[in-house]
Formats: C-alpha cells, sequence, structure tokens
C-alpha cells in the first residue's frame, strides 16, 4: 500500500511538503478501502468526488482551467481539509462495508507458501 501511494502522489509532482503529504494520505487511503472493500469503486468514487469540486471551482475562474497546478500545490490549510475529509470518506465507507458484508467474487489473495 506504501509504494501505490508514493506513486499516487508522485504522479501528481512535488509541489508543496504539505500538498504531497495530502496525497500521500490520499492514495494510502484509496489503497486501504480497495483492499478491505474488496474493490475499486470506493476508491474511483472518492477519486472522483475529489476532483469534481476542484474542477468546478476552477473552471468557474476565468481562465482557471488553463493552471497547471495539481493538488500537490496546495497550501497547508487545503491539504488539512482534503485529508479530513478523505478520512471522513474512508470512515463512512468501512461503517457501510462492516453492515452490508460487499460480496467478494474471487477469493482474498493469500501471501507466498
Amino acid at each position: 500500500m506504501i509504494p501505490q501511494a508514493v506513486l499516487f502522489a508522485a504522479a501528481h509532482g512535488w509541489g508543496t511538503k504539505w500538498g504531497f503529504i495530502g496525497l500521500l494520505v490520499f492514495g494510502g487511503v484509496c489503497g486501504w478501502l480497495t483492499i478491505r472493500t474488496g474493490g475499486l469503486e470506493a476508491a474511483v468514487a472518492l477519486h472522483a468526488l475529489s476532483n469534481l469540486p476542484a474542477v468546478g471551482v476552477a473552471a468557474a475562474v476565468v481562465d482557471g482551467l488553463s493552471s497547471d497546478e495539481t493538488a500537490a500545490d496546495s497550501p497547508w490549510q487545503l491539504a488539512l481539509v482534503d485529508v479530513a475529509t478523505t478520512l471522513i470518506y474512508a470512515a463512512l465507507v468501512l461503517w457501510l462495508a462492516r453492515r452490508h458484508h460487499p460480496q467478494r467474487l474471487s477469493p482474498p489473495v493469500s501471501g507466498p507458501a
């Protein structure tokens, strides 16, 4: 999970220290949700819900979509809000998964024999 979180954050650029840490947490949570729920759906939904407001705000600002800034360029305040909402989403998804027991179509992968 840690290597994929680092790769996810690096794919968005290096930016600020806080933006990179926020992306590390986001990538780690997406990996953890994928493992815990047995599918990519929760992680994909989190990514879409995270990008939707950012693109909406950028589209509302004149020439906002021409900017090359990413979440990696976030100041500490925005990174803190992003980490908090990511963790709240993860808690909600895990709570729902415990209540509804998502169906797994294949058995979990076991470690090397």
